[in-house]
């Protein structure tokens, strides 16, 4: 409960803050002044206590106002810990959810995995058994970089074997 006592105060207090920063007053007066302000803070306190008091007890005639009031920390509590819920609830969910597109990822590798063990050999692989059947003694077949610059490494590698496909570019 908001009490007015404490709004017609602000400019005294402005006046106060001024006054203890003042060169003319000294430590003592500040402490005292301090106390006197705590005291009169307590004081109003008190007497908003006191008021909160006095307004409870009436409510208390009213059985619903004081049921009300009597629950309402209940519900927060009980809001605090559906959210707590909640938030905990979408944390499950989301590890759910990550879980099954893992499971899934796997299941999607093995079944890639099973159809080309059941697919059989390559086609490169079969080409190149044939091909390295054919080929005359003392002859290999040599893996060329499969860029832009195909063609000039694999003439590179036939004209001069150690020789840098560049060299040959420039002829």
């Amino acid at each position: 409960m908001l009490v007015a006592s404490g709004i017609g105060k602000a400019s005294n207090r402005i006046g106060t803050h001024s006054r203890l920063f003042s060169s003319s007053s000294s430590y003592c007066s500040v402490e005292a002044e301090y106390a006197t302000k705590t005291n009169e803070m307590k004081a109003r306190h008190a007497t908003e206590l006191e008021l909160e008091d006095a307004d409870g007890e009436e409510e208390k005639g009213n059985g619903e106002l004081a049921t009300a009031v009597a629950i309402e920390p209940v519900m927060v509590d009980t809001v605090a810990v559906a959210e707590q819920e909640r938030i905990r609830q979408r944390q499950l969910k989301a590890v759910q959810k990550r879980e099954r597109a893992r499971e899934k990822e796997l299941a999607r590798l093995q079944a890639i995995g099973d159809e080309t063990a059941a697919a059989g050999p390559e086609p490169r692989d079969v080409e190149m058994d044939f091909i390295s059947q054919k080929l005359p003694a003392g002859m290999t077949i040599e893996p060329v970089a499969a860029d832009g610059h195909c063609l000039y490494r694999a003439v590179a590698a036939q004209v001069v074997p150690v020789a840098d496909y560049t060299h040959i570019r420039t002829y």
